[in-house]
């Protein structure tokens, strides 16, 4: 009698360090989970910052010959309705705040590359006066703290995601 004690008190203890179906599956779900959304927001991020590089190396230089800038507005025109097509492509899958704020970001670095656009041109060249710049700059810095603060909330979300395994 004592011995199927010992065996059903041991079975208890193994029963603890088991890992119940239901918990594998939710462990599953959830890394699948996490897998799918990093996926997203590393797709979304990769053309957004692509976008904003693009759009920040125009504004580094003076002029450009009217060719040359209008064919860089145009791939960062290109780029900014990828990055948005993407935005509403996923749309579904994660928060409204992080909706909100990939829009933001897209009108802020539309609205950069609207004044770039609308620069006159002078015999050929457009020309990028110290004022415009100046402007350019701020628009791009305010661009890149919202950039940086949706990343931060990106972060957290995923951080919260992941489960020890």
């Amino acid at each position: 009698m004592r011995y199927y004690e010992e065996i059903e008190k041991h079975e208890k203890c193994l029963m603890v360090f088991k890992k119940h179906p239901i918990q594998d599956r939710a462990l599953y779900i959830s890394k699948a989970q996490y897998d799918n959304e990093y996926k997203i927001y590393q797709e979304i991020w990769t053309c957004m910052l692509s976008m904003f590089k693009a759009l920040e190396e125009i504004t580094l230089k003076n002029k450009y010959k009217e060719s040359d800038i209008k064919t860089k507005c145009d791939e960062v025109f290109k780029m900014n309705n990828d990055f948005l097509f993407l935005v509403e492509k996923y749309s579904l899958f994660y928060k409204e705040e992080y909706l909100v704020e990939f829009y933001h970001i897209g009108t802020l670095l539309q609205g950069t590359l609207n004044k770039l656009v609308y620069i006159p041109i002078v015999e050929g060249s457009v020309i990028i006066d110290n004022d415009l710049k100046l402007e350019l700059n701020s628009e791009i810095r305010q661009t890149h703290k919202v950039i940086s603060k949706t990343k931060g909330l990106i972060k957290e979300y995923l951080n919260s995601l992941r489960l020890d395994e």
